[in-house]
């Protein structure tokens, strides 16, 4: 069953394509796929999440069957630094130094740390509770 929900080219879900109602971990919720522009998406008011899902669970339900590390901010920050060295590596190419950036989603500050020096200003936007946490009282 599809909903009054929309996709992103303004599509209703109503004139779309239903795939499957089976997610990961065992969950349920609507995949569709837009009949106008494509998209493949999950239908927002086929599921419910708890209020805080995002800035408290997320990493526990989702990141940490891939990266364990990541239940720990200082160790994933660690880590992600060394990863995303060479995508920070190209973005300071591209920098001239009077910039203002903004990383949405930003976890643990890696890459804008990584960018700061190249850039007028950096910002990070972060959900997560324990991360923006980290941030705070490991970066400033």
């Amino acid at each position: 069953m599809l909903n009054k929900s929309k996709c992103l080219c303004g599509n209703p879900t109503n004139n779309a394509k239903f795939i499957t109602n089976e997610i990961r971990f065992g969950k349920k919720a609507n995949v569709i796929q837009c009949n106008k522009c494509s998209l493949i998406y999950l239908d927002k008011d086929s599921f419910t999440l708890p209020s805080d899902f995002y800035e408290a669970e997320y990493h526990q339900t989702y990141l940490t069957h891939v990266e364990p590390d990541a239940l720990n901010p200082d160790k994933y920050y660690q880590k992600m630094l060394k990863s995303t060295k060479i995508w920070a590596d190209r973005m300071k190419n591209i920098l001239n130094g009077s910039e203002v950036v903004l990383d949405v989603g930003c976890s643990t500050g890696h890459f804008i740390k990584l960018i700061e020096s190249k850039a007028k200003t950096v910002y990070g936007h972060e959900i997560s509770k324990k991360e923006v946490q980290f941030c705070k009282d490991e970066l400033g």
